[in-house]
């Protein structure tokens, strides 16, 4: 794996990519859960889908719809392998929807439609 992280995803590109198991919709991981998770991999925590060690640091990734699976982009190849996925656990997806909440209220209102 290179130390080099890539830019993140273009938006046209994660706009086509779907979860190989159920086809829910792809968003890129808040840094918030990213950082959760290379944390566990530096203490050697956390496993893939397939029971596999998950090593190295976590640069970018694609998190399901409903923030149950979470899969690694390396090198700035999305990697939509179900055995590669990482299952992501109660605390991880708390984080997940916490940083999500944050980025919404944070976010411009979009402008309203002329009437």
């Amino acid at each position: 794996m290179s130390s080099d992280t890539p830019g993140p995803l273009p938006p046209e590109l994660v706009a086509l990519l779907a979860c190989p198991v159920d086809a829910s919709v792809l968003a890129p991981a808040p840094q918030a859960l990213l950082d959760l998770l290379t944390g566990e991999a530096a203490r050697r925590a956390l496993r893939n889908a397939a029971g596999r060690l998950v090593e190295g640091p976590l640069g970018q990734g694609l998190v399901t719809a409903d923030g149950h699976r979470l899969y690694r982009v390396v090198d700035g190849v999305p990697v939509l392998v179900v055995d590669e996925a990482i299952i992501l656990t109660a605390d991880e997806r708390a984080v997940w929807l916490a940083a999500n909440a944050l980025a919404s209220a944070s976010a411009p209102e979009s402008p309203e439609s002329p009437k």
